[in-house]
Order: structure tokens, then sequence, then C-alpha cells
């Protein structure tokens, strides 16, 4: 039996992450909407985005489960942990979709889909919260 190991993932972290994601969502509105391309350069700036984040939001928190046999991750979790204020909601996220610039029709169907998810967290999360933002 495997043991495993939970604790906070790191900018190093990431690219394994990001694999794990892109592995774990096949979904291609679900790839539009937060993930990007399946390709190396996908791939790096879906890393670089994530890595922002970390950098700039002192409520992003990366979780990791790594597989103690072969020092592997094998599942992580993004949270936003707000414990004692909402925050702006409009500028929680990057909503841009630059893998989507050649697709103007499914750029603007991802803005819609990400209007409605805005419009949801405005309504329901008013007061500190912690909020799963990824899972792989």
């Amino acid at each position: 039996m495997a043991t495993l190991h939970l604790s906070r993932a790191s900018a190093d972290d990431l690219p394994a992450i990001v694999e794990i994601m892109f592995k774990t969502y096949t979904d291609p509105i679900a790839r539009d909407f937060c993930l990007g391309k399946d390709n190396p350069e996908g791939h790096k700036g879906l890393v670089e985005r994530f890595a922002k984040t970390m950098r700039e939001n002192p409520a992003d928190y990366w979780i990791k489960i790594v597989d103690q046999s072969d020092n592997r991750i094998i599942a992580a979790t993004n949270y936003r942990i707000y414990p004692t204020i909402a925050p702006d909601h409009a500028n929680e996220n990057d909503r841009s979709t630059p893998w989507l610039k050649d697709e103007p029709e499914r750029q603007r169907m991802i803005s819609g889909i990400w209007d409605m998810a805005l419009d949801s967290r405005v309504k329901h999360f008013s007061h500190p919260y912690i909020g799963d933002q990824q899972t792989s």
C-alpha cells in the first residue's frame, strides 16, 4: 500500500500539477475555460499563470498529494482562503483566454461562462470563505 503525503505545493510543483490537470480535464470546454491548449507552450503558459497568482494573491493555496514510494505528485487542488474578508470577485481570477485568440466565437462563449460564474460568486460568496478553484 502506498504511503501518501499531503502538503502545500510550491511554484516548483506547478509543471507536474499542470501535467496532471491536462490528463484529468479532457472536456474541450473545461480546457478552454481554465487550462488552454494541450501542448508545451500551453502547459508553460498555465504554469506561468498559476505561479503569478501564487506570488501575487496571498489567499492562493495549492495543496498536493505525493506518493512517497516514488516522490511523484498524484493529485493537487487549489484553494482561495479568505478568513476575514470577501474578495473582489471581479479580480479574483485571470479570465483572459489568449489560447482562443484565433477563435472569437469560442472566446465569447467562454467569456459568457466566466460572467455566469462571476455573477454566482458575487451572489453567494459575500462573506469570508474557502473556495476550491482547481482540483486534479
